[in-house]
Order: C-alpha cells, then sequence, then structure tokens
C-alpha cells in the first residue's frame, strides 16, 4: 500500500495542489521548484502516516524528493532551452513514477506491525477505497492536464495529435498498473 499512497501524494502535489502561479514561479525561480518538492514532501508525509515512526519512511521520502527536485529542474532547463513542453513533461513524469515505484517498493518490504483496527484494517489499508481515491484524481485532473498541455502545444503550432498521445499513453498504462 505504500506506493499507491506514494503515487496519490505525486498526483495530489504534482496536479491538485500546484496552481498556475505555482508553475510559472518555478519555471522563473529554483526557490519554486524547491517550495513545490517541499509540498510533495509534506503529503507523502501526510498520505505514509501510519508508517512515519519509522526512520525509512523518512529517508525513502527524502530521497524520492530529491530526485524529484533534480528531474524537476531538469525539465524545466530542457523546456526553457529547447522551447518544447510535452516531451519533458511525459519523460518528468515517468520518471518520478519510477522513483514511486521504487520507493514504495523498499517501503512494501518492511514490517511495519500496523494496527488492524477500523481505520487501518477497512479504510486506510483497503485496496478498494484507494482504488476509489486513485480514480477520482486520475479522472478529474489527468483529464484538466492533458487539455492543458494540448492548448499549450497549440499555441505553439505542435499538431493535435503529437501534442498528448504521449502523455495519454502514460497515464492510460499507469492506471492499468494500479488495478
Amino acid at each position: 500500500m505504500a506506493t499507491t499512497y506514494l503515487i496519490i501524494a505525486h498526483l495530489l502535489a504534482d496536479f491538485i495542489l500546484q496552481s498556475n502561479r505555482l508553475v510559472a514561479w518555478k519555471m522563473k525561480k529554483f526557490r519554486g521548484v524547491v517550495v513545490h518538492v517541499c509540498i510533495f514532501a509534506a503529503v507523502s508525509l501526510v498520505t505514509l502516516f501510519p508508517y512515519i515512526a519509522n526512520w525509512q519512511t523518512w529517508a525513502v521520502i527524502g530521497a524520492i524528493s530529491i530526485f524529484h527536485l533534480v528531474v524537476d529542474q531538469a525539465k524545466i532547463n530542457i523546456a526553457l532551452r529547447k522551447d518544447a513542453y510535452v516531451a519533458p513533461f511525459v519523460a518528468d513524469q515517468a520518471l518520478h513514477f519510477l522513483s514511486l515505484l521504487l520507493g514504495g517498493y523498499y517501503l512494501n518490504t518492511l514490517d511495519f506491525n500496523l494496527p488492524n483496527d477500523f481505520f487501518f484494517g477497512y479504510i486506510y489499508g483497503n485496496p478498494c477505497v484507494v482504488g476509489i481515491i486513485l480514480a477520482l484524481i486520475f479522472l478529474g485532473y489527468v483529464v484538466d492536464v492533458l487539455f492543458f498541455q494540448h492548448n499549450r502545444s497549440r499555441k505553439m503550432n505542435i499538431s493535435k495529435v503529437a501534442s498528448f498521445v504521449g502523455i495519454y499513453i502514460f497515464y492510460v498504462a499507469a492506471a492499468l498498473l494500479m488495478l
């Protein structure tokens, strides 16, 4: 379940909690990227709260956050230099997803001895509840990102198909992996 909660944290931090103003700040200043990554780390701590008594959880969140910072800054540098946004965005999301899978896999190998009460047993640890949360985030915000990237690409005269096929394929594959 740790992998799933890391993915939820990522979706929340990269899509729901990242305003257009924060995106613009990230594009102009490194400090904006740092603030965005701190938001990701904070959301990760919240979603993984049953695990935070273990130092390894903090280490995984720290490592993923540092990787997130490096990947986001590289994406911004490439996008600004090459005036390309779709391919760097897709690569950025793929690398984030890979880091979440690796970090979650590691956390899932540890024994945390979570209580089996109502909250942990039937809500926090229930794959159906988590699946509903993921579906709501996915359906509500991924579609918005697809349209945003599509509109950005249209302004740059990139063909309609090329502008969002890669993103669409990535998110469909990610959704299938989560099932």
